[in-house]
């Protein structure tokens, strides 16, 4: 919750401060939920130059002095910021997102909200399908990677070996990688058992116990060596980084899923790996879906010529729920 109202306070600098008083009620969401609230909340003030806390307010006011339904100005207001958003070419699973989120602030400050016409689907655009020959190749993958640091390769080959997401890979930590590979390195210094792990020579697959953030699911995560010998020779590259005072971060894998975002997409654009769905091609959930469709494709098999069904990659991936 502070790191939520610490972006709040920090992050969102053009957006009025009064608008904190009117999402008193997000106070115990997630910290993402809580970035996609003051994302549209920006969006909607700017479009209507007013912070949130009046438009709010002008709301309440009408409906204290029992405004006509047909005067009332949230239902222009909502009904123009609507087709504002289907006329920045939005899709129309994105659009319905920031109209619910603007509803919702309104709903939670006791303003009553009268009926307004759907969106209809044949108005917005349509998200482009993703193709087969859409998905990541090996060889793509394989340029991309050295035109990233050491930390950036860590991530990816993470992702791409242990079909984690960008998000999940912010919950690993230092502490269960070395006593998870413990009884391979055997090494109590963390120095000496990284270096151990660093070497090629030491094909190590490491089974880490994840929460996935999404549904709460328990799973393992089963990442390869290529990844493992990676994440060693990237904890100790930051080690030798000034600004840790030649200490270990706990976090294992150090650069944060929003710069690993950017360094995907800039590395993308070095490569002219072009886009997919108006997005870059090489990008986290495309990594995922390459992990996805390689172990599809029978590269993990448990006897010949068998294939894993679509339950068992799932399992391999922390979706879905459990009891």
């Amino acid at each position: 919750l502070s790191k939520s109202i610490n972006i709040l306070n920090r992050g969102y600098n053009n957006m009025s401060k009064k608008s904190s008083k009117c999402l008193k009620f997000l106070k115990n969401v997630s910290e993402n939920t809580y970035k996609s609230y003051l994302h549209a909340i920006r969006k909607y003030e700017k479009y209507h130059n007013l912070s949130m806390e009046n438009l709010v307010k002008e709301a309440l006011d009408e409906q204290s002095a029992n405004t006509p339904t047909h005067k009332l100005s949230i239902i222009d207001r909502l009904e123009d910021y609507q087709e504002y958003l289907i006329n920045q070419d939005l899709v129309h699973g994105t659009i319905n997102a920031y109209m619910t989120r603007i509803k919702s602030v309104y709903y939670k400050n006791r303003v009553s909200i009268p009926y307004i016409e759907p969106l209809n689907p044949k108005r917005t655009k349509r998200r482009d399908y993703i193709e087969y020959s859409d998905i990541l190749t090996k060889e793509e993958i394989k340029k991309c990677l050295p035109h990233m640091r050491l930390p950036a390769q860590a991530r990816a080959l993470t992702i791409i070996q242990g079909g984690l997401s960008n998000e999940e890979c912010e919950h690993l930590t230092l502490t269960n990688f070395l006593n998870d590979t413990f009884k391979y390195h055997k090494c109590t210094d963390p120095v000496e058992a990284l270096n151990w792990l660093a070497d090629e020579n030491h094909p190590i697959i490491w089974v880490a116990k994840l929460i996935r953030v999404k549904t709460g699911k328990p799973y393992y995560a089963v990442i390869g060596a290529e990844a493992v010998n990676m994440i060693a020779k990237a904890k100790l590259y930051e080690k030798e980084l000034p600004k840790n005072h030649n200490k270990f971060p706990e976090k294992l894998l150090g650069m944060s899923k929003d710069r690993f975002t950017r360094t995907c997409q800039s590395t993308n654009n070095k490569v002219g790996l072009g886009l997919v769905a108006d997005c870059s091609k090489f990008r986290s959930h495309n990594l995922r879906r390459f992990h996805a469709t390689y172990i599809k494709g029978s590269a993990l098999t448990y006897e010949e010529n068998s294939r894993l069904s679509n339950n068992q990659i799932d399992e391999l991936q922390g979706r879905g729920k459990t009891s």
